[in-house]
């Protein structure tokens, strides 16, 4: 595999295809020990082994050169089996308090922009207990649609309002945009007590803040992958996506090919 700095935008994609109906074991054997993890997980396969990504925390895309940060994302089958979801929100970046209050827009948000613009979502099915037997459902390269932008705003003012007003953030902020805590524990509004790796210090108003992260919630993922895979959000019992429609259309795709750029 080339190093991510370096592998075009067409290898990108192309790779993604490859996945495609794919169960974990067949992506990498050598991950699995007598049928069982290594210490490598699900998106270590992917990121790791398929795709040559490092683990990391950088500010910049995990392909720098085109751009395209890359999610391996869990979606789970509830009792029944007939619906699947998203199984978790996905977290973008670190929350830069003072770059919030400078800026109006979540688009001039650095942190923001150069890891939503675009996202390659690599979706696997984690139902089965057995994780030699998660298989890729769907891939997507994904941008905020203009209405999803425009959520994203008006969750962004909601944000940005209470950081001018030294309001302590909450995962409530938004519907599609939000924050969560980013830390290990330990966090206190007493500065006395509070861990200092749950604390950051960039607050325009506050001199004691918590260390979070941006993240699109559970119901905006699902909203992506809806919109991502033309299949209406079944509501009757669970929320989520038919799991024999979001399996005919993986077929469907298999038999096409060609992700989307």
């Amino acid at each position: 595999m080339v190093a991510p700095e370096h592998v075009s935008r067409h290898r990108i994609l192309q790779l993604a295809d490859h996945l495609l109906g794919k169960r974990v074991a067949e992506i990498n054997p050598l991950a699995f020990t007598d049928g069982n993890f290594t210490k490598s997980d699900v998106a270590d396969v992917i990121e790791g082994n398929h795709y040559g990504v490092p683990k990391n925390s950088r500010r910049e895309a995990d392909f720098a050169g085109p751009g395209i940060e890359l999610k391996v994302t869990p979606v789970q089958a509830n009792a029944s089996g007939d619906i699947i979801r998203p199984k978790e929100r996905m977290v973008i970046s670190m929350v830069d308090y003072g770059s919030i209050a400078t800026h109006e827009r979540w688009d001039e948000i650095d942190g923001l922009t150069r890891k939503l613009e675009p996202v390659l979502f690599i979706w696997y099915d984690a139902t089965d207990d057995d994780r030699t037997e998660h298989r890729v459902v769907w891939v997507e390269l994904w941008r905020p649609s203009t209405a999803q932008s425009r959520q994203m705003q008006q969750d962004y003012e909601t944000i940005w309002s209470k950081v001018i007003q030294g309001r302590r953030l909450s995962g409530s902020d938004g519907d599609f945009l939000s924050t969560c805590p980013k830390h290990g524990g330990g966090w206190d509004e007493d500065p006395e007590v509070a861990d200092s790796n749950s604390v950051v210090g960039s607050h325009p108003t506050l001199d004691h803040a918590q260390r979070r992260a941006w993240q699109i919630k559970a119901g905006g993922m699902l909203e992506i992958l809806a919109a991502s895979t033309n299949l209406p959000v079944v509501t009757d019992r669970a929320r989520g996506l038919s799991t024999e429609s979001l399996y005919a259309r993986l077929e469907e795709r298999r038999k096409i090919g060609g992700i989307d750029s």
